[in-house]
């Protein structure tokens, strides 16, 4: 309370009060951006505790809707103020002006609405509880994808089967309804493979794929086709006429072979003596006049010839020459005994006249040396 002067001391002095006059303002907040939209200063003024008119509601609630239509939302995370009944009673400067007004915040957002495939939008369509257009890329192509794997089996017959393989990809578009920015999710899916594939069999050819592997898909990934042909399989040759088995031959039965044999323990050979220089033929003299031949005496019987024993030869030696053995020795002393008494028997029945004798008599001891060996010879080839 101002301190009053009175104009005379002595009396009564009447003091009169006014009542100060009261402003309301409304502001409006977007919260999204943290920037003040706009203020709407003294929208009504009236004395403290005097009632507020209804106008000022009115322009609240009108403002409110047009930043509504906009795509604003009520912040429903702050407290926004409203129009209270009556005027405050803050107090007025010198002049008579509002200290402090009385202020109404409304806080705004911007709205956004998430957009699917399923639910694709056009510039043509409005956003809800708002007044504007969505914008650009919102379509069903821009919100979903499918690549596929188309797989063409060319059979022999001529005919085609086609199978299609697909990976559906989605994502969602988050749409500011102030501004009309569109944000993207990331592509999802619930398979990101194309399954595997096994060809078709068909007797008698061969396809030039047996299997189309599994595969996985990117997001990102491109259509694809693939072809299966089928290729002719190479005749087999004609089997060959199996030729007809002969009889089985019966085997032979082996003869048991007999008691082995303890094999002839060899004679060892004796050393042959030293052989002697064969005596040189001397040159008969040549015969005189011939005599009157003197008739010879009758010759006496021979002596008893001496079976001379003859050594078997070994087995495996027969007809051969046994030089140095057993047997060939006895053979020589044999033969040397024939004709010493032969020489023996002529000495005593050819008695030497002249040398005429002595070369017949030499003549006829070769003969008998001689006819002595092939009678040897003869008993060992017959033996």
């Amino acid at each position: 309370m101002p301190n009053v002067t009175p104009d005379n001391p002595l009396e009564n002095t009447k003091v009169v009060y006014v009542k100060n006059t009261q402003v309301i303002d409304l502001v409006y907040v977007d919260t999204t951006t943290n920037t003040t939209l706009t203020t709407q200063n003294d929208v009504a003024h009236g004395d403290s505790g005097s009632t507020i008119p209804t106008s000022v509601t009115d322009t609240l609630n009108s403002t409110i809707q047009s930043y509504l239509d906009k795509g604003y939302v009520i912040d429903p995370d702050k407290v926004s103020g409203t129009v209270p009944d009556t005027f405050d009673f803050s107090d007025q400067t010198a002049n008579g002006a509002d200290k402090e007004h009385q202020v109404v915040t409304v806080y705004l957002k911007h709205g956004t609405v998430t957009v699917t495939g399923k639910d694709p939008k056009t510039p043509d369509d409005i956003i809800p509880d708002s007044n504007q257009n969505y914008p650009r890329g919102l379509t069903e192509t821009d919100l979903s994808r499918t690549i596929t794997r188309t797989i063409i089996v060319h059979y022999p017959s001529g005919t085609n089967q086609e199978i299609k393989q697909v990976v559906p990809y989605t994502r969602t578009a988050t749409v500011d309804a102030v501004t009309k920015e569109v944000k993207y999710s990331a592509w999802t899916t619930k398979n990101s493979n194309w399954p595997k594939y096994v060809a078709p069999v068909v007797p008698g050819y061969t396809p030039d794929k047996d299997i189309i592997e599994l595969t996985y898909v990117p997001a990102d990934g491109k259509d694809v086709t693939v072809e299966i042909n089928y290729t002719a399989d190479p005749e087999p040759d004609e089997p060959a006429t199996p030729v007809k088995p002969g009889e089985p031959i019966t085997p032979v039965t082996p003869t048991k072979p007999g008691k082995q044999t303890t094999p002839v323990k060899p004679i060892t050979p004796t050393k042959p003596g030293k052989q002697t220089t064969p005596v040189k033929a001397t040159t008969p003299t040549k015969p005189g006049k011939q005599t009157k031949s003197v008739k010879p005496t009758k010759p006496e019987k021979p002596a008893k010839q001496i079976k001379h024993e003859v050594v078997k030869p070994v087995k495996g030696t027969k007809g051969k020459q046994l030089y140095g053995s057993p047997q060939a020795k006895v053979d020589s002393k044999a033969a040397q005994n024939v004709v010493d008494k032969t020489n023996g028997n002529n000495d005593k029945k050819l008695p030497q006249t002249n040398g005429e004798s002595n070369w017949q008599l030499s003549l006829l001891g070769v003969g008998v040396l001689a006819l002595a060996l092939l009678v040897l010879k003869k008993k060992r080839d017959d033996e």
